[in-house]
């Protein structure tokens, strides 16, 4: 089962889900991959026009290996025939957003500010 506190998400095939995670090591091995950072893998994947089902692929393939090693090219490619090109899409989606979780915009327990003194000017 998937920890959504460590950045898991589940990708379910008709018979075995499978666990993502875009760790640290996930993220440079898919950066290595592409020769890209990985904002710029993610602009690609958002373009139609760039956007290839290798590169589904291949970003699979590095996000499963933390809990299954096994995973090669191939064999991620057969995940995502039998999980189905939205389900991986979307996966992936929440495997990014899991990696990069938005920072509170306000703290729990702000200080309040200091009151004016008077100075000791004379």
């Amino acid at each position: 089962m998937a920890n959504p506190l460590r950045g898991e998400v589940e990708l379910q095939t008709s018979d075995k889900t499978y666990i993502m995670r875009m760790s640290i090591n996930a993220i440079v091995s898919i950066e290595d991959h592409f020769d890209k950072g990985v904002n710029q893998v993610s602009d690609m994947l958002a373009d139609p026009a760039s956007m290839r089902i290798g590169h589904l692929r291949s970003i699979i393939m590095h996000t499963l290996r933390e809990h299954h090693p096994e995973v090669d090219e191939t064999m991620a490619g057969e995940i995502i025939g039998q999980a189905g090109f939205e389900a991986t899409a979307e996966a992936i989606q929440k495997a990014m957003v899991a990696a990069f979780p938005q920072a509170k915009a306000v703290a729990d327990n702000p200080r309040k500010a200091k009151r004016a003194g008077t100075g000791n000017a004379s």
